[in-house]
């Protein structure tokens, strides 16, 4: 009982991926609604999602009707992933080449959690003009901090070189793309190595102790193992291809 507790709190507490998404749908939402004076479509595109039960805690929301689209290269793995109320459309696609299937500011929010680094640096500058060209108020990046080697082997143990890690990005380097807001993830990069894997053994009172502290954690995304970066776009521009 007091376990569940103590771990439903640092739940709310703490700044997900999941509450910043939800947060900017929701002020976008207002601001369109307050605008046009009747309900609002929402357009997001998640980029690279895989089969991960994520997308109910993203973007089913009271009152913001959301119409998402996921670009995925194996796309027929990741449907029973997704609420049927969602209603998401699937195309099967890699980044950032196939992302010109979209048209420029097709997107309110577009989402790139995790795939950058499987990108040649080359193809990841490309996947950020490509996230300008997209997006009209705001994209966010989830990457680890710095070269984290993983496998080119699926979770079968199948060889999937869309699994390897082939490139490594910094909190300061995603700044200078304008990707200002920043929020650590995991906990302290000096306790976990490739594959978000702790480097020690937690018990439970460990696990309950980098929970409290996680808020100040994600503070200094520069000392944590992964990151999560936020850029705000205007309708109207695109501001990496000047900058």
């Amino acid at each position: 009982m007091i376990k569940r507790i103590v771990s439903n709190w640092i739940s709310n507490v703490v700044i997900t991926k999941n509450k910043v998404i939800r947060s900017e749908l929701e002020s976008i939402c207002k601001m369109l609604t307050a605008q046009n004076k009747k309900p609002i479509i929402i357009k997001v595109l998640e980029i690279g999602p895989g089969e991960r039960d994520i997308y109910g805690d993203r973007y089913i929301i009271n009152g913001v009707n959301v119409n998402l689209t996921l670009l995925e290269a194996n796309s027929t793995t990741i449907s029973k992933s997704i609420p049927k109320q969602l209603k998401a459309r699937i195309v099967q696609g890699i980044a950032p080449f196939d992302l010109s299937k979209f048209s420029d500011k097709e997107f309110d929010i577009v989402i790139c959690s995790h795939v950058i680094e499987h990108l040649p640096k080359d193809e990841g500058y490309i996947l950020m003009y490509e996230l300008d060209r997209l997006t009209k108020f705001m994209s966010l990046i989830s990457t680890p901090n710095g070269f984290s080697w993983q496998t080119p082997l699926n979770a079968s143990m199948q060889l999937d070189w869309f699994n390897a890690h082939l490139s490594a990005w910094t909190p300061k380097e995603l700044k200078k793309c304008g990707y200002i807001k920043q929020f650590g993830e995991v906990g302290p990069k000096i306790l976990f190595g490739p594959g978000a894997a702790a480097k020690i053994k937690f018990n439970y009172f460990g696990r309950l102790l980098l929970g409290v502290f996680y808020p100040l954690i994600q503070k200094f995304p520069n000392y944590t193992y992964a990151f999560s970066a936020v850029k705000m776009h205007s309708p109207t521009s695109n501001d990496f291809l000047r900058a």
